[in-house]
C-alpha cells in the first residue's frame, strides 16, 4: 500500500508508514453510508480485543465536507480507534469506488485482505485473526 497523508481530528497528519509493525484494519466510510455505521461498532470492538496484539483500527472518512461533518456525526456515535479526513477522489482512485471498503494491512504495511463492500463480523474477525498470526 502507498504511504498516504491524511490529517486527523487535531489536525496533525496521520501517515500508513507510522502504523508499520502493526496488523491495520483500515476502513473508507461516510456518514451516510448505514453499513459504515454497523462496522464502527466492530471495529471499536476490534480495536480493544487485538490492541495488545499489535493492531490498529484507521478509519478514513471521505466526506467533501470534511471535518464539518464528521464531527457532529461521531459526537453521536463515539469511537476508540483514530478517525482522519480523505480525499474522497483519492480514495476512489486508490481502492475504487464502493463505501465501505476496508483493507487489512499486514505488519509490513502490504494489503493482506481488502472487504469491498459491506461482509459480516465473523469475516472481518477471522481476516484480523488470519493476519495477526501471520
Amino acid at each position: 500500500m502507498p504511504d498516504l497523508t491524511i490529517v486527523d481530528a487535531h489536525g496533525q497528519p496521520v501517515t500508513l508508514s507510522a502504523f508499520r509493525g502493526k496488523v491495520v484494519l483500515l476502513t473508507l466510510w461516510t456518514t451516510t453510508c448505514g453499513q459504515c455505521e454497523t462496522e464502527m461498532s466492530w471495529f471499536t470492538n476490534f480495536q480493544d480485543t487485538y490492541r495488545d496484539r499489535g493492531f490498529a483500527v484507521l478509519g478514513v472518512a471521505v466526506e467533501r465536507d470534511g471535518w464539518t461533518r464528521v464531527t457532529p456525526y461521531l459526537s453521536q456515535r463515539p469511537v476508540n480507534y483514530q478517525i482522519a479526513i480523505g480525499d474522497r477522489d483519492r480514495a476512489e482512485s486508490a481502492v475504487g469506488p464502493s463505501i465501505p471498503t476496508t483493507l487489512i494491512l499486514d505488519r509490513q504495511g502490504r494489503v493482506a485482505v481488502r472487504h469491498v463492500g459491506f461482509c459480516s463480523r465473523a469475516e472481518y474477525r477471522r481476516d484480523i485473526q488470519k493476519v495477526l498470526a501471520e
